[in-house]
């Protein structure tokens, strides 16, 4: 029955819709314009009602109050009157799901999922969950009989006074949903996502499949169908009911899987699984660009096509901000055409251009509005949408004073600027373009307006200064693709003037560049055609810059030999042109190659050479270089105190002289020495000290070099947490550069990081990024360290087949490249995956014969492990006395947390249980501190150990526990399902929970006994 006393203003209460818990809704007719509405206001009179309605309602109107989108019943205004506050929504004269006949046809019912699905899925890009699904939320458009429908949405979900914003606290949310459909994280824990949706689509399907509900039946009890959610799997539909195909039944109970994870990803993956089985619904058409722009608040366009719906390239989108402007109602406009005749296309759960950027086109209409707007306008106004236009843009324009923001300049905007652009005479260009350029380099000095319009000019003088300025400035900026626009069109235009002494000018410019970014095949080339251009004249300074500059090249692409040719070439021409100090400097890059080569001898022998030149000039700075490689030689010698002395000459020459870029090489340098030498903490405090003055000096690939140095060390001293802030600001650093073999080196890190704290998982995927980014850049000293890593990761999953061919390939690298280290590294893995004593042997002595201090000491605690593995305890222990100094306990070393669980292992074998216990108490603490997990676990495994011995069976219990708890964590990090179970079953965690179960039985049996 109607309420009586329910007549709001404006309307005419037809009849009564529904009542449910809180509210009753009525049919109402709007007298203003003659429209139906659903009003749904208070069930009752009580102040309980009243005040929950009012909750209710209100957290309904501000999560969805705002959006227009088919699949959603719309809210239109909430109205807070006193007795009789109501919520005015979207009529829908269609019946709800609950009230439908049982679909008989597979192809109705694939389209009615695949619509709720499409609905589900714009939910989820609005930041939304809905909460409380069900066949009672769920309209159905019209008569709800025919599903194989063109029509966007045909079905509508309503009722979102339970739901829940993305980001916002659990306890936002005015209740927790419908019994039968929550999922069972909501049950548990009252934790809803999208997920928690998904489960409650899985409910409704397969009721709609089968007729039954998959947890209720005819049972009432909430306590038990919460039950039955949690912990029964219910028959797979096709079993219930056999016309429905295995691939829907499937998907249904994959919905319905107690682990949120194992649920398909989204509605959208759910509706191409549909359309895999011959759903005819349109679910690619649903969700049309109008209905994403409520959704956030962008700025401009270009702001907006970034977002996470679209996947456009940066080409595009540039094309689509010239269309548009920064208006996006335009935008959308543009974007609605677009995916009206599909070039703008739902994919994979974003929106793609499916064209070149090229074949995008202004519609038809704003190009007609554009051409009106621009012709209506004064000529003044007229006149500088032109000069704009010709100068770049209304960004450049206001950069040189042409147009001022605040004032009739306003009106100048994008669409009318590109307007004239496409219409301005090549004739007009030029002669305005020179002006406008000197407007910009003798008023405002800037080269990067003005290179470009010298170059529409053609002057070829004015030009090729400032485009050489102007690209300089860019690439201290790191924009190397502006730079290398400019740096084009110059070359072409010194190649239409036939100005070969310019041509070679830019063409080194673009070389250098291409050198620093790592795009070594185009550098080379350059360098090759600049060299060619010298035939048959005289060479000069610039030539011998080219031949050294290619040496370089070639050392970082470890063609050695080929480097020395190079630098041997440009050490003749500096040594006929008597150019002393470039002559030092190649001396010093020949050293370079030499000391890479392992010809030491001859290395110092052209470094010498380069001081003494340096000496005779006064040159301190290039002196303070050539100590620094000098330095590098004793390094790779093992020459420690050698290496650290003439470190700190230069050092001390610097601080001198006052540059702050080479004082951060240097203490760079020294932080690796003592990194080397295991001196962690006087490492730490020259790279942080180096670290400061490169972010002062501003050079970001300084600053990477530095953050490689600094989480290096970092990771070596155990500080794990700490690192991992700079290695993402590094691989952040790397990504903004597109330095890949930098991009390698920080994910190298990364994945060392995770691996040592247990995030296996995470360190198999940024292992898989590093290997593969190191092969791209044929850097094969990392690769050769990343794959004996991911070997050892590995062996961690108890997984010997993917182990060892990774280490033979490591091996047949070493092989290779006849390198010791790599070889080094390849045996010690071999013999801490086989337990191989004369594997671990080998390791030792290539680590002596290239006296890396820090591989020694770690190769020795590894032999020390294999040892104690073959029960040979007494060896272990001597060669575990020998790193007692290392692992002293005021020394920072990562390794300390193993060093002691070794120490304690022994003193168990040998009946020292006090010393045992100490170790492994020291060992746990020391494996807390860096969140080392798998060291912890083992930790507190020995120490439950030896509760047992004490026959403190609770404690052992307790300890037990803790460990197996340590090591699901780090199981629950790995995806691979293969690998999680291979982890599992390791010889030591399968021990672990047999002991607790032993442990439980007999507790049990002592709580039975009384004791």
């Amino acid at each position: 029955m109607a309420d009586s006393t329910f007549a709001p203003d404006g309307f005419s209460i037809e009849r009564t819709l529904g009542i449910g818990g809180t509210a009753r809704v009525y049919l109402a007719r709007c007298l203003q314009d003659n429209r139906y509405y659903a009003l749904k206001t208070i069930r009752d009179s009580s102040s309980e009602n009243l005040s929950q309605f009012r909750s209710l309602a209100q957290r309904e109107i501000s999560l969805i109050g705002g959006l227009k989108y088919p699949g959603l019943v719309q809210l239109f205004e909430y109205q807070d009157d006193k007795f009789h506050p109501y919520l005015s929504m979207q009529y829908c004269p269609g019946r709800t799901l609950d009230n439908l006949p049982q679909i008989t046809s597979i192809n109705n019912l694939l389209g009615l999922l695949s619509s709720i699905s499409i609905n589900l899925y714009y939910l989820q890009l609005c930041g939304l969950y809905h909460g409380d699904l069900k066949p009672q939320n769920i309209f159905l458009a019209g008569e709800g009989t025919q599903f194989e429908s063109d029509q966007p949405a045909f079905t509508k979900i309503s009722d979102f006074s339970l739901a829940q914003k993305s980001g916002e606290d659990d306890s936002a949310r005015l209740g927790v949903g419908t019994v039968g459909y929550m999922a069972p994280e909501t049950i548990d824990s009252k934790k809803l996502d999208h997920r928690s949706d998904i489960f409650a689509v899985g409910v409704i399907a397969y009721k709609l499949t089968t007729g039954e509900h998959p947890f209720m039946k005819d049972e009432s009890d909430p306590v038990r169908i919460n039950a039955a959610v949690r912990e029964s799997i219910p028959s797979p539909p096709a079993n219930v009911n056999s016309a429905i195909p295995a691939p829907l039944s499937d998907l249904i109970m994959a919905m319905l899987e107690k682990d949120p994870d194992n649920r398909p990803e989204n509605g959208f993956m759910i509706c191409e699984q549909l359309e895999s089985m011959g759903c005819l619904y349109l679910f690619r058409k649903a969700i049309r660009p109008k209905y994403l722009f409520p959704l956030f608040d962008a700025e401009n366009a270009g702001a907006l096509l970034k977002n996470d719906y679209f996947e456009i390239d940066e080409t595009a989108i540039k094309q689509i901000i010239e269309f548009s402007g920064d208006d996006n109602t335009r935008l959308r406009n543009i974007l609605e055409i677009y995916f009206t005749r599909g070039l703008l296309v739902w994919d994979n759960g974003r929106l793609k251009i499916t064209v070149p950027a090229e074949k995008l086109f202004l519609p038809k209409k704003l190009l007609q509005k554009d051409r009106y707007d621009f012709h209506a306008l004064p000529y003044s106004l007229k006149k500088k949408i032109i000069l704009t236009a010709i100068t770049g843009g209304r960004r450049q324009a206001e950069s040189i004073g042409l147009l001022i923001p605040g004032t009739s300049d306003d009106n100048i905007i994008g669409p009318l600027i590109r307007y004239a652009s496409e219409n301005i005479s090549e004739k007009i260009q030029r002669k305005f373009a020179g002006i406008m350029a000197e407007r910009a380099l003798m008023n405002y000095k800037n080269y990067r307006i003005a290179s470009p319009l010298y170059l529409k000019t053609g002057n070829l003088e004015k030009a090729y200064t400032t485009t050489l300025d102007a690209s300089n400035e860019l690439i201290n900026e790191n924009d190397y693709e502006r730079a290398f626009e400019l740096l084009a069109q110059l070359e072409l235009l010194c190649r239409q003037k036939n100005d070969l002494k310019k041509l070679r000018a830019v063409l080194m410019q673009k070389a250098d560049t291409e050198k620093m970014i790592g795009e070594t095949v185009r550098a080379e080339k350059s360098y090759r055609e600049i060299i060619a251009l010298y035939k048959g004249i005289p060479h000069d300074k610039l030539l011998a810059e080219a031949h050294k500059d290619l040496g370089d090249l070639y050392r970082m692409k470890h063609d050695f030999e080929a480097g020395l040719n190079a630098l041997h070439d440009a050490e003749k021409i500096y040594t006929e042109l008597d150019d002393r100090l470039e002559l030092s400097r190649t001396l010093n890059n020949i050293g370079n190659i030499l000391a890479l080569l392992g010809r030491f001898d001859e290395s110092l022998l052209n470094y010498r050479k380069a001081l003494n030149i340096q000496h005779r000039l006064e040159v301190w700075p290039a002196v303070a270089a050539t100590l620094n490689n000098m330095g590098g030689v004793f390094f790779f010698q093992g020459r420690y105190s050698r290496t650290l002395g003439l470190f700190e000459i230069a050092l001390k020459l610097q601080r001198e002289i006052g540059n702050a870029g080479e004082i951060a090489r240097t203490l760079n340098n020294l932080g690796c020495v003592y990194q080397e030498t295991t001196q962690y903490d006087q490492a730490l405090g020259c790279l942080n000290e180096s670290l400061g003055y490169n972010r002062k000096i501003g050079s970001k690939r300084e600053l990477m070099i530095n953050l490689d140095n600094l989480t290096a060390v970092m990771f070596a001293a155990g500080r794990l947490k700490e690192s991992v802030h700079y290695i993402k600001e590094a691989i952040s650093l790397a990504d903004e550069l597109s330095d890949k073999p930098m991009l390698a080196v920080f994910n190298y890190h990364l994945a060392m990081v995770q691996k040592r704290m247990g995030y296996y998982g995470q360190a198999l995927q940024s292992f898989g990024k590093s290997i593969t980014c190191f092969s791209e850049v044929n850097d094969f000293a990392h690769e050769s360290v990343c794959l004996a890593e991911m070997a050892d990761l590995y062996s961690r999953f108890n997984n010997p087949d993917k182990a060892s061919p990774i280490l033979q390939k490591l091996l047949s690298m070493a092989e290779g490249k006849n390198d010791k280290k790599i070889m080094a590294i390849y045996h010690i893995q071999t013999a801490m995956i086989k337990n191989d004593i004369d594997a671990a042997l080998t390791a030792l002595q290539l680590a002596r014969e290239i006296n890396s201090i820090e591989s020694i000491n770690v190769i020795k605690l590894r032999l020390a492990h294999v040892l104690y593995e073959k029960n040979d305890v007494s060896k272990a222990y001597d060669v575990l006395k020998d790193l007692s100094d290392i692992h002293a306990d005021d020394k920072s070393n990562i390794e300390n947390a193993n060093y002691l669980l070794l120490m304690g292992r022994c003193a168990l074998i040998t009946g020292n249980y006090n010393g045992a216990r100490d170790r492994f108490e020291m060992a746990y603490k020391q494996a807390s501190a860096s969140s080392l997990r798998p060291e912890m676990s083992d930790a507190m495994s020995g120490i439950a150990r030896l509760d047992i011995l004490k026959k403190d069976y609770e404690k052992g219990y307790r300890n037990y526990r803790q460990a197996i708890k340590i090591v699901r964590t780090i199981a629950d990090d790995i995806a691979d399902e293969g690998l999680k179970k291979s982890y599992l079953s390791g010889e030591k965690i399968v021990s672990m929970a047999d002991e607790i179960k032993k442990l439980s039985r007999i507790l049990a049996q002592k709580k039975r006994t009384g004791v």
